[in-house]
């Protein structure tokens, strides 16, 4: 792979991809956090996370706005030196990062779920901002709306779930329930009533574009320069993590895009793979003036252990 530190054009299946997908400023910028600059585990200067985001088409004006919103959001904290900021995440932010990292590296089984389907009941009296908050919090940690305020989870972390509530002070605001399907009385399983609020076509159509966009860049990732691989890392993880956070995991094996959700995830480990050192290499370039600069990773964030079992990762049931 072709190495190069400084920010060149990038090359037209980059520029292609970057022009395909849909960016929000704040959103991107939470992407870059959370795959690459959290695990770091060091703060940003304002002026090189503005750097960073520049070749993805976010203006410096637009990273600050969406900089601004996130602090006030309890997802970064500010800190000066000078006159100069320096952002890192609050323990609110690493909380959501880590987990919305289990959902993305496929770490989303885990020895604390909980049996059964769990349904939670949000109370009528949570004000209304605090309910939109906990709402986008359960969409984006897989639980599926089935009707307003009432929301399902087949595989639901027990320990996460109470991070979320907690986090929210929403804990005397719901109710929790764990429930099986009664066969005799009901036929009709949970992923029908989500199905019912939404279009799974949607979804589907989601994950086969994601398919098609990157699938090209199985062969083209040696010819990469650093600063491209790390332009299509960060795409890669944006757009996987922006469609499996639609994707509520309501039933292990009755979706019928799991066999597409399986697809697209081999197709994320595999890529994400090839992409991580050359990447890590233009970050550190890019990097190395921030405080407390941490060594580059040199694997991906699922264990050594769950690569070596890649097929099997693969075809574990997300939703």
């Amino acid at each position: 792979m072709r190495q190069a530190h400084a920010d060149p054009v990038s090359s037209p299946t980059v520029d292609v991809l970057r022009r395909a997908l849909h960016i929000k400023g704040s959103s991107l910028v939470m992407t870059l956090f959370g795959d690459a600059i959290a695990m770091r585990a060091q703060p940003i200067w304002l002026s090189s996370l503005i750097r960073l985001a520049s070749p993805f088409g976010l203006s410096s004006r637009l990273v600050r706005t969406s900089v601004y919103r996130l602090v006030a959001d309890d997802w970064l904290l500010a800190a000066r030196e000078g006159r100069r900021s320096h952002y890192r995440l609050t323990p609110n932010g690493a909380l959501r990062v880590r987990h919305a990292q289990r959902r993305i590296y496929g770490d989303d089984v885990r020895a604390d779920t909980a049996p059964g389907s769990t349904l939670l009941m949000i109370s009528a009296d949570l004000k209304a901002s605090a309910r939109q908050q906990l709402q986008r919090e359960l969409v984006w940690n897989g639980y599926g709306e089935l009707a307003d305020g009432v929301y399902a989870h087949t595989r639901a972390d027990r320990s996460c779930l109470q991070d979320i509530l907690r986090s929210n002070r929403a804990c005397d605001h719901v109710c929790v329930m764990q429930a099986d399907l009664d066969s005799t009385l009901s036929k009709r399983p949970l992923h029908t009533l989500r199905a019912s609020r939404c279009c799974p076509g949607r979804l589907e159509q989601a994950w086969r574009r994601f398919i098609e966009r990157f699938s090209p860049l199985q062969n083209a990732c040696s010819t990469l320069t650093d600063h491209e691989a790390f332009l299509v890392r960060i795409l890669l993880v944006h757009e996987f993590r922006r469609i499996l956070q639609r994707q509520p995991t309501l039933t292990p094996d009755q979706h019928r895009d799991e066999a597409l959700t399986h697809q697209a995830r081999r197709l994320f480990e595999e890529l994400y793979q090839h992409l991580l050192q050359p990447s890590e290499r233009y970050l550190d370039h890019e990097l190395a003036s921030c405080p407390a600069l941490t060594p580059a990773r040199t694997s991906a964030p699922w264990s050594t252990d769950k690569r070596s079992r890649a097929p099997a990762l693969g075809q574990s049931s997300l939703h």
